[in-house]
Protein backbone atom coordinates (compact mmCIF):
# COMPACT_ATOMS: atom_id res chain seq x y z
CA UNK A 1 0.00 0.00 0.00
CA UNK A 2 1.05 3.54 -0.45
CA UNK A 3 0.43 6.25 2.01
CA UNK A 4 0.53 10.25 0.14
CA UNK A 5 2.07 12.60 3.05
CA UNK A 6 3.45 15.54 1.47
CA UNK A 7 2.57 16.47 -2.02
CA UNK A 8 2.59 19.53 -4.62
CA UNK A 9 0.39 19.19 -6.58
CA UNK A 10 -2.26 16.30 -7.53
CA UNK A 11 0.18 14.65 -10.02
CA UNK A 12 1.63 13.30 -6.59
CA UNK A 13 -1.74 12.75 -5.45
CA UNK A 14 -3.57 14.34 -2.35
CA UNK A 15 -2.32 14.58 1.85
CA UNK A 16 -3.30 11.73 3.73
CA UNK A 17 -4.45 9.85 0.54
CA UNK A 18 -3.88 5.87 0.50
CA UNK A 19 -3.29 4.04 -2.68
CA UNK A 20 -2.65 0.52 -3.62
CA UNK A 21 1.25 0.19 -4.77
CA UNK A 22 1.69 1.90 -7.40
CA UNK A 23 -1.27 3.55 -8.64
CA UNK A 24 -2.65 6.59 -7.27
CA UNK A 25 -6.78 7.01 -7.56
CA UNK A 26 -6.23 9.78 -10.22
CA UNK A 27 -4.04 6.52 -12.67
CA UNK A 28 -1.00 8.09 -12.15
CA UNK A 29 1.58 5.28 -11.62
CA UNK A 30 3.80 6.77 -8.72
CA UNK A 31 6.46 4.36 -9.93
CA UNK A 32 7.44 5.91 -13.09
CA UNK A 33 9.67 8.91 -12.60
CA UNK A 34 7.96 12.34 -13.50
CA UNK A 35 10.30 14.86 -15.99
CA UNK A 36 11.52 18.55 -14.35
CA UNK A 37 8.64 20.11 -16.16
CA UNK A 38 6.35 18.87 -13.91
CA UNK A 39 7.18 20.91 -11.21
CA UNK A 40 6.09 18.87 -8.68
CA UNK A 41 7.44 17.15 -5.35
CA UNK A 42 5.76 14.77 -2.65
CA UNK A 43 7.27 12.23 0.06
CA UNK A 44 4.73 8.87 0.12
CA UNK A 45 5.13 5.90 2.45
CA UNK A 46 5.02 2.50 1.12
CA UNK A 47 3.37 0.48 3.79
CA UNK A 48 2.82 -3.42 4.23
CA UNK A 49 5.90 -4.24 2.08
CA UNK A 50 5.76 -7.47 0.47
CA UNK A 51 9.79 -8.23 0.77
CA UNK A 52 12.60 -7.00 2.18
CA UNK A 53 14.06 -5.29 -0.82
CA UNK A 54 13.90 -2.29 -2.95
CA UNK A 55 15.20 -1.23 -6.43
CA UNK A 56 15.34 1.40 -8.47
CA UNK A 57 15.75 0.78 -12.37
CA UNK A 58 15.91 3.02 -15.56
CA UNK A 59 14.13 0.94 -17.65
CA UNK A 60 15.16 2.64 -20.76
CA UNK A 61 19.16 2.05 -19.67
CA UNK A 62 18.74 -1.08 -18.06
CA UNK A 63 20.19 -0.37 -15.26
CA UNK A 64 19.69 0.34 -11.19
CA UNK A 65 20.57 0.07 -7.93
CA UNK A 66 18.69 -2.12 -4.95
CA UNK A 67 19.17 -3.16 -1.77
CA UNK A 68 17.89 -5.23 1.23
CA UNK A 69 16.87 -4.94 4.29
CA UNK A 70 15.47 -6.46 7.82
CA UNK A 71 11.57 -6.02 6.85
CA UNK A 72 11.38 -6.38 11.06
CA UNK A 73 13.26 -3.22 11.80
CA UNK A 74 12.76 -1.27 8.55
CA UNK A 75 9.05 -2.11 7.91
CA UNK A 76 8.11 0.89 5.48
CA UNK A 77 10.20 2.72 2.62
CA UNK A 78 10.03 6.62 2.39
CA UNK A 79 9.61 8.13 -1.01
CA UNK A 80 10.75 11.81 -1.85
CA UNK A 81 10.46 12.59 -4.98
CA UNK A 82 11.02 16.35 -6.28
CA UNK A 83 10.60 16.67 -10.22
CA UNK A 84 11.86 20.52 -10.32
CA UNK A 85 9.05 21.75 -7.98
CA UNK A 86 11.33 22.44 -4.94
CA UNK A 87 14.34 24.64 -5.43
CA UNK A 88 14.52 23.85 -8.75
CA UNK A 89 16.22 20.07 -7.96
CA UNK A 90 15.75 17.04 -9.60
CA UNK A 91 15.79 14.20 -7.33
CA UNK A 92 14.20 10.56 -6.13
CA UNK A 93 15.29 9.37 -2.88
CA UNK A 94 13.85 5.79 -1.70
CA UNK A 95 14.80 4.91 2.18
CA UNK A 96 14.17 1.94 4.45
CA UNK A 97 12.03 3.85 7.68
CA UNK A 98 11.42 2.31 11.45
CA UNK A 99 7.95 3.45 10.54
CA UNK A 100 5.52 6.36 9.86
CA UNK A 101 4.78 9.51 10.36
CA UNK A 102 7.88 10.92 10.40
CA UNK A 103 7.35 12.39 13.88
CA UNK A 104 8.43 9.60 15.92
CA UNK A 105 5.87 10.08 18.67
CA UNK A 106 2.73 10.01 16.19
CA UNK A 107 4.32 6.70 14.84
CA UNK A 108 4.72 5.48 18.44
CA UNK A 109 1.15 6.62 19.39
CA UNK A 110 -0.06 4.52 16.01
CA UNK A 111 2.32 1.38 16.62
CA UNK A 112 3.81 1.94 13.80
CA UNK A 113 7.13 2.48 14.31
CA UNK A 114 9.75 0.66 17.52
CA UNK A 115 10.97 2.01 20.81
CA UNK A 116 14.74 1.72 21.61
CA UNK A 117 15.37 1.60 24.96
CA UNK A 118 18.53 2.58 26.41
CA UNK A 119 21.50 -0.25 26.43
CA UNK A 120 19.67 -2.12 23.80
CA UNK A 121 21.50 -2.40 21.11
CA UNK A 122 20.07 -3.03 17.46
CA UNK A 123 22.26 -4.51 15.01
CA UNK A 124 21.37 -5.51 11.36
CA UNK A 125 22.72 -6.09 7.71
CA UNK A 126 21.90 -3.44 5.25
CA UNK A 127 23.18 -4.78 1.07
CA UNK A 128 23.24 -2.63 -1.60
CA UNK A 129 24.07 -3.20 -5.44
CA UNK A 130 24.22 -1.62 -8.48
CA UNK A 131 23.07 -4.28 -11.54
CA UNK A 132 23.44 -3.54 -15.04
CA UNK A 133 21.25 -5.42 -18.18
CA UNK A 134 18.10 -5.91 -16.26
CA UNK A 135 15.12 -3.89 -17.09
CA UNK A 136 12.37 -4.82 -14.18
CA UNK A 137 13.61 -6.34 -10.92
CA UNK A 138 11.23 -9.29 -9.27
CA UNK A 139 13.30 -9.71 -6.06
CA UNK A 140 16.62 -8.83 -4.57
CA UNK A 141 18.17 -11.88 -2.48
CA UNK A 142 21.01 -11.26 0.04
CA UNK A 143 23.14 -14.59 1.17
CA UNK A 144 25.64 -13.75 2.96
CA UNK A 145 29.08 -12.18 1.21
CA UNK A 146 26.49 -12.00 -2.52
CA UNK A 147 23.58 -10.18 -3.23
CA UNK A 148 21.71 -11.42 -6.10
CA UNK A 149 19.33 -9.22 -8.25
CA UNK A 150 16.74 -11.09 -9.84
CA UNK A 151 15.15 -9.62 -13.27
CA UNK A 152 11.01 -10.21 -13.63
Amino acid sequence: MGLVAQSSGSALGSVGEPYRWSTLPTGEDISRVLPFEADVFGGHYATELQGNWLALTNTEKRVGFGMTFPADIFHTLWIWQVYGGWRGLYQLAIEPWVGYPVRWEEALAAGRTHRLLPNDPVEYTVSAAAYTGIERVSAIHSDGDKIRVLPR
